[in-house]
């Protein structure tokens, strides 16, 4: 049995009340095999943005209000990049509202799905991450570090065992839009900080290399095999 995470691991011991611990097990995290683009170099704004589906789970709502709450008399700008899926349509449209009453419509871009995630990470100067629930792993994380992004994410969950606090990432606790909020004003203030943090975590992402992932797995195979 491999999990993608810690998170992972212990939820499926509880699903099935602990039966699972007899079986060879590892956890072993997703491998990222993005490749890094060079930064967009766009001399403007700040420029915050959030990568995945639109789902009420996944938070873009917080977001969009912790962006509203640090930087309301600002220039900064926000992206919203993904989609909804499985009739989640509705809360893809109450964004679109929320950002009116926000009064940040203008500083928001809406700009659906992308298969270039590594082109879109480019364009961003922080990653945030912001699921309501435990994330058994997020991968979008691994992506914004390989990319070299300061990310900021709902410390729970897989997020929480692949970012060193204020070394590789920022993590908050779910649901917060105030510690969001002044994590983000942190980094706009501090450029220094938002690339020592974003090269770390790049550096700390080596550890998701498929070079480095398909051995683990290969290890418990093995195990497995030598019983």
């Amino acid at each position: 049995m491999i999990a993608n995470s810690k998170e992972t691991l212990e939820r499926l011991h509880a699903a099935a009340n602990g039966a699972t611990r007899r079986l060879p097990q590892a956890v072993i995290y997703d491998p990222v095999d993005l490749r890094p683009q060079p930064r967009t170099v766009h001399g403007g704004p700040l420029r915050v943005g959030m990568v995945g589906r639109i789902a009420p789970w996944k938070g873009q709502d917080l977001f969009l209000r912790a962006f509203a709450r640090a930087f309301a008399p600002g220039e900064e700008r926000a992206t919203v990049v993904g989609a909804p899926l499985f009739g989640e349509q509705p809360y893809d449209d109450s964004l679109r509202h929320l950002v009116s009453r926000l009064g940040i419509a203008e500083r928001v871009d809406f700009v659906g799905f992308r298969d270039d995630i590594a082109g879109e990470l480019a364009r961003l100067d922080v990653l945030v991450h912001a699921s309501r629930v435990p994330e058994p792993l997020g991968q979008v994380v691994q992506e914004g570090m390989r990319a070299g992004l300061p990310v900021v994410a709902a410390g729970a969950g897989g997020p929480a065992e692949v970012i060193a606090p204020g070394e590789t990432g920022f993590l908050f606790p779910p649901g917060d839009v105030r510690a969001l909020a002044e994590t983000l004003a942190t980094l706009a203030c501090d450029a220094p900080l938002r690339v020592r943090v974003g090269e770390a975590a790049a550096l700390s992402s080596r550890a998701f290399d498929p070079e480095r992932i398909a051995p683990q797995v290969l290890d418990l195979y093995r195990r497995v095999i030598g019983r």
